[in-house]
C-alpha cells in the first residue's frame, strides 16, 4: 500500500508470491532457470485518464524492474481464465472492483495489493491525478511498490527505498530491495558466452572501463562502482554492436599506449573474427576474416596456426601478448610478430600448466566460456558456467606467474545479471 502518509501492508501475511510455471532458457549448453508469472489489467479495471497503450506499458516497465533483479519473469496474459492469472490489476473509486477496502479519494491512500482467493490483486485508485512521465502521480512507481508488495515484501523506513510508503516521484529499486527480494527468491544465475572489459577514452584523455558480459543474442552492461547492471538490460547485440554477430564465442580488447583494438570472436561459424571500432561503435570495414589466415604460425617455427573455434582469448598486459583458449589448451601468441606470431616458445600448453591450482582446491573444468582482466578489481578471472576462479598471482608489476584458486559463485560476485524475455 502506498499512500501520501505513513502506513503498514498486511498483505499475504508477509509470505511471497508463489509462481505455477517454471520456464528454463537455454543457449547451447547455457541455462538459466526462471519461474514466470502471470498479469492482467482486467477489463473493467482501465482508467480513462490514459490510453490503454500507456496503462499497459506502465505496467510492464515496473514489472520488468522487478525481473532485473531477481530470477523471476512477468508475462501480461491476455488470453488465459481469469482464475489462472497469477496478479491482476485494475483502477477504481471509492468501492471499486468488488474489493472489501475502500479509497479514500484524492490524497492519502494512492494504490493497494491484497491477496485474493485465487491470485493477487492490484488496485489504484482513479480519483488520483494519474500519468506517465508527468507532473501527477506516476503509474510506474506506484505499480513498481505494489509489486513488491505482491511479492511478499513490506515498507521500508528507508526513503530511497521503492517500498518507502510515502510517494516519492523517482523511481528505481534500491540495495535494500534488491537484497529482500533475493532473500525471498534467490538471485539470477547462468553461463555466458564471453565477458571482458571495454576501454574507452573520454575527449577530455579520460579513461572509463566497463564490464560486457554477453550471452546469446543479448548483453548486459555491467555499472562496476554499483555492484549491478545496467538498469534496462540486456539489450540485443544486434541493435547496439552494429555490425557484430550474436553468440559470441570470446571477446578480447587489446590496449595500451599504442593499441587499441577488439576482436569478436562467433560462435557456430566458429572461423570468423571482427574487429570493431568502439570510437564509431561500429564493425570495421573488411570484416569478418578468418582466424587462421591472421593469427597464424611463425614461418620455420614447426607451429599451427590459431585453431577455430575457440573457447575464449585473454589479452595479457603483464607481457602485451594475446592468449588464446580451446579445449584443455592455451596458445600464446606473440603480437609483436603482426599476424604471425603462433606461438610463444613452449605453446601450446594444457590448461593445468598454465594455470596451476592453489593446494586443495578445485581444478579448472576442460574448457573455459571466458577469461579476463578486471580493470576495477585488477584481477584476472576464469569462468565456466556459473563459476569462476581468480589467478591470485596477477600482478601487472611483478613477472608473469600463474596461481589460480576457486571455484566460486558468478551470481554473488556479479548481481543482478537477468534475463526479462521470453
Amino acid at each position: 500500500m502506498l499512500t501520501r502518509r505513513w502506513k503498514r501492508s498486511a498483505l499475504n501475511n508477509g509470505q511471497a508470491f508463489v509462481s505455477k510455471v517454471i520456464d528454463t532458457q537455454c543457449y547451447e549448453s547455457m541455462c538459466t532457470a526462471q519461474d514466470m508469472v502471470t498479469w492482467r489489467l482486467v477489463d473493467d479495471g482501465y482508467t480513462y485518464q490514459l490510453s490503454d497503450a500507456n496503462q499497459r506499458s506502465a505496467l510492464a516497465l515496473a514489472f520488468r524492474m522487478w525481473s532485473e533483479v531477481i530470477p523471476i519473469l512477468f508475462l501480461e496474459d491476455t488470453k488465459s481464465p481469469v482464475y489462472d492469472v497469477d496478479i491482476l490489476i485494475g483502477f477504481g473509486k471509492d468501492w471499486h472492483l468488488n474489493c472489501p477496502k475502500k479509497f479514500d479519494g484524492r490524497g492519502g491512500t494512492l494504490a493497494h495489493a491484497l491477496r485474493r482467493l485465487t491470485a493477487t490483486e492490484i488496485h489504484f485508485d482513479d480519483a488520483e491525478i494519474l500519468t506517465v512521465n508527468g507532473s501527477g502521480t506516476d503509474l510506474v512507481r506506484l505499480a513498481l511498490h505494489e509489486i513488491g508488495h505482491a511479492l511478499g515484501l513490506y515498507h521500508s523506513g528507508h526513503n530511497n527505498s521503492a517500498m518507502f510508503p510515502v510517494y516519492q516521484g523517482r523511481f528505481e529499486l534500491a540495495w535494500e530491495d534488491r537484497a529482500l527480494a533475493q532473500s525471498i527468491y534467490g538471485v539470477c544465475r547462468g553461463s555466458f558466452n564471453t565477458v571482458f572489459d571495454l576501454v574507452r577514452t573520454k575527449p577530455d584523455g579520460k579513461q572509463i572501463y566497463n564490464t560486457f558480459f554477453f550471452r546469446g543474442d543479448h548483453y548486459w552492461l555491467y555499472v562496476n562502482r554499483s555492484n549491478r547492471t545496467r538498469y534496462g538490460d540486456p539489450l540485443q547485440i544486434s541493435r547496439y554492436w552494429k555490425g557484430a554477430p550474436s553468440y559470441l564465442d570470446a571477446a578480447v580488447h587489446i590496449f595500451g599506449t599504442t593499441r587499441d583494438l577488439v576482436y569478436l570472436f562467433k560462435v557456430c561459424a566458429g572461423r570468423h573474427f571482427w574487429l570493431y571500432n568502439s570510437t564509431m561503435d561500429q564493425v570495421a570495414a573488411g570484416y569478418p576474416k578468418n582466424i587462421s589466415d591472421h593469427f597464424r604460425a611463425i614461418p620455420g617455427s614447426g607451429s599451427r596456426s590459431i585453431p577455430n573455434f575457440l573457447d575464449a582469448v585473454f589479452f595479457d598486459h603483464r607481457d602485451g601478448n594475446l592468449y588464446f583458449f580451446k579445449g584443455n589448451k592455451v596458445y600464446g601468441y606473440d603480437l609483436s610478430r603482426g599476424e604471425e606470431g603462433c606461438c610463444l616458445p613452449g605453446y601450446p600448453r594444457s590448461l593445468s600448466q598454465e594455470f596451476p591450482i592453489s593446494k586443495g582446491r578445485r581444478p579448472l573444468p576442460k574448457r573455459l566460456d571466458s577469461v579476463y582482466y578486471s580493470y576495477t578489481d585488477g584481477k584476472m578471472y576464469l569462468m565456466r558456467g556459473s563459476l569462476y576462479w581468480v589467478n591470485i598471482d596477477f600482478d601487472l608489476s611483478s613477472p608473469r606467474r600463474n596461481l589460480v584458486v576457486g571455484p566460486r559463485d558468478i551470481a554473488k560476485r556479479w548481481k543482478d545479471i537477468c534475463d526479462v524475455d521470453l
